[in-house]
C-alpha cells in the first residue's frame, strides 16, 4: 500500500509472512564411507544388490561406518561377511 504524505511525498510498506514445516531426517548419514553392497552373487543368506549389514548373523562386525579415509574400493576388494571373504560394491 501507498500513502501520500503532506508535501507531496509518498510512503509506501510490503509485508511478507511466510511459514514452512519440513519432515526430514539426516541422522542416518554416514561420515566417510559410503555403503557397502553386496554384488550380483551374495552369500546364501542375503539378497543380491542388498545393503551389506554392520554385523553378521552371529554378531560380529562386517564393517564400520564414519572411517575416515572410508572402505577400499580397489577391484576384488572384500569384506569378512559369514566368514567368508566377500565383495562389495559401493554406493550412496
Amino acid at each position: 500500500n501507498r500513502w501520500e504524505l503532506d508535501g507531496g511525498g509518498e510512503f509506501g510498506a510490503l509485508f511478507n509472512v511466510s511459514y514452512s514445516e519440513t519432515h526430514y531426517r539426516d541422522d542416518t548419514i554416514t561420515a566417510g564411507a559410503a555403503f557397502p553392497f553386496f554384488t550380483n552373487n551374495p552369500q546364501a543368506m542375503y539378497s543380491p544388490y542388498s545393503r551389506i549389514p554392520e554385523y553378521d548373523s552371529l554378531g560380529n562386525q562386517i564393517w564400520e561406518p564414519g572411517q575416515e579415509n572410508g572402505l577400499p574400493n580397489t577391484p576384488g576388494s572384500t569384506l569378512n561377511v559369514e566368514g567368508e571373504p566377500t565383495e562389495y560394491l559401493i554406493a550412496r
